[in-house]
């Protein structure tokens, strides 16, 4: 008995018929076949989507480790502007690094402490404030401060940290770090300072230094400022702070001070 075969007929209109024949061995090979570039595919689709995965997470702990490398960085940076000051055994500048380091400590050490003293209110001593009656003291307006009116910036392209002020006979040493938010890049510009009095005027001042800055991650900067002849020394109250890029404001800020 002669093998069996299945004879497939094409149609078209502008075109004559034509006619395969195909037994069932090559029918099953083509099944087969189909089957095979089916599985492929997917099993390719499957490989492509877990490495996909896997290149994320190299991606997002390459960035994990670029933020934490400029980190060590700056710590590095600062430690070795600390080994700077303490080989050059400049007595200003060692005065400036002890009153930076010294406020981080007092303030630690307070908040320990107000929140060990701190008293607890009992439910009777809350009905008693509460039904107190309002002091005279708290219908009289509020004193106006001499830093009202004066406009902050800040467009989160530096940080400006560790802050200290020392008074002298004939001015003051202010001293404070400058941190780029985005380590990758390096940002450049000038620094001016102008003093603030009682009345509330600002009074722009220069140091002896050059204030110019050109920095890649951390950068502590010291400003020796001498009082106007025109301003006496007891109608400073403050600081205004303006940082530079560009021709263009990215930082400003006040910061008041107390000489006693």
């Amino acid at each position: 008995m002669a093998r069996s075969k299945y004879t497939v007929i094409i149609m078209r209109d502008d075109a004559d018929v034509k006619r395969f024949k195909a037994g069932p061995a090559l029918l099953r090979f083509a099944c087969y076949l189909v089957s095979a570039l089916v599985l492929a595919a997917a099993g390719g689709v499957f490989g492509a989507y877990r490495l996909w995965q896997a290149n994320a997470a190299v991606v997002e702990e390459k960035r994990a480790l670029e933020l934490r490398l400029a980190g060590v960085n700056i710590k590095l940076e600062r430690l070795q502007n600390i080994e700077r000051i303490l080989v050059s055994n400049d007595p200003s500048e060692l005065k400036t690094l002890l009153a930076t380091i010294a406020p981080e400590t007092q303030s630690k050490n307070a908040d320990k402490t107000q929140a060990k003293d701190a008293p607890k209110d009992t439910p009777k001593d809350a009905s008693k404030d509460a039904d107190a009656p309002p002091a005279e003291a708290d219908k009289a307006p509020p004193a106006k401060s001499p830093f009202d009116g004066i406009p902050r910036v800040d467009l989160n392209m530096v940080v400006v940290e560790n802050i200290s002020t020392r008074f002298d006979a004939k001015g003051l040493t202010f001293g404070f770090g400058l941190k780029n938010v985005d380590p990758k890049s390096t940002i450049s510009g000038n620094v001016s300072l102008a003093l603030i009095t009682q009345s509330g005027q600002l009074v722009d001042v220069s140091a002896k230094e050059e204030l110019g800055y050109k920095i890649q991650l951390f950068k502590q900067m010291t400003a020796n400022i001498v009082y106007p002849p025109s301003l006496a020394k007891t109608d400073v109250v403050g600081l205004r702070l303006t940082i530079s890029s560009s021709g263009k404001v990215i930082f400003s800020d006040v910061y008041a001070f107390s000489q006693n």
